[in-house]
């Protein structure tokens, strides 16, 4: 099940990766891990020497993120550095 995980992360860091990218974009040093634990908790720890976080959303609807709790939402209200949120395209 890990192996398929990193297998999905990898997928989904490339198409956000190429998905930023314009004529005059910037190399962007990028760390690539997969983790195990609460999604927001380990972001932000991981990111602690960071200059910005960036997370996707998925707009998974109102009910659903109330009941799950939003990682994206955790991040801006805990985060004590620059954090944006950009909608994720769908696959």
């Amino acid at each position: 099940m890990r192996v398929e995980a990193e297998e999905q992360a990898a997928g989904t860091l490339a198409r956000a990766l190429e998905n930023g990218r314009g004529k005059d974009a910037t190399t962007v040093e990028v760390e690539h891990i997969v983790i195990e634990g609460r999604a927001a908790d380990e972001i932000l720890w991981h990111s602690r020497d960071a200059q910005l976080i960036v997370v996707g959303a998925h707009g998974k609807g109102l009910l659903r993120r109330a009941l799950l709790g939003s990682v994206s939402r955790a991040i801006l209200s805990d985060s004590n550095r620059p954090a944006a949120v950009v909608n994720l395209p769908d696959p």
